[in-house]
């Protein structure tokens, strides 16, 4: 496999398939050890599931549930 003029190389179709690597994926390259990785970046809405798994229950008002439904109910 050759590198072409402007950098390009074509990642193999068993590679493409193996690792969801579609159109438009974006990618990163990392150096370790001394060779250089592709690594396919998370899509937005892949970050925003972590992101959301992250925060859900995080939030803390200081109130009972009881208080709470009291205040939403206007009592």
């Amino acid at each position: 496999m050759r590198i072409t003029q402007k950098g390009q190389v074509t990642i193999p179709k068993k590679f493409r398939d193996r690792f969801g690597l579609t159109p438009n994926t974006e990618v990163r390259f990392e150096e370790v050890d001394g060779e250089v990785r592709i690594v396919a970046e998370k899509s937005r809405s892949e970050k925003m599931k972590e992101w959301i798994e992250q925060v859900k229950g995080s939030a803390d008002s200081g109130m009972t549930t009881d208080e709470i439904m009291q205040l939403t109910r206007g009592e």
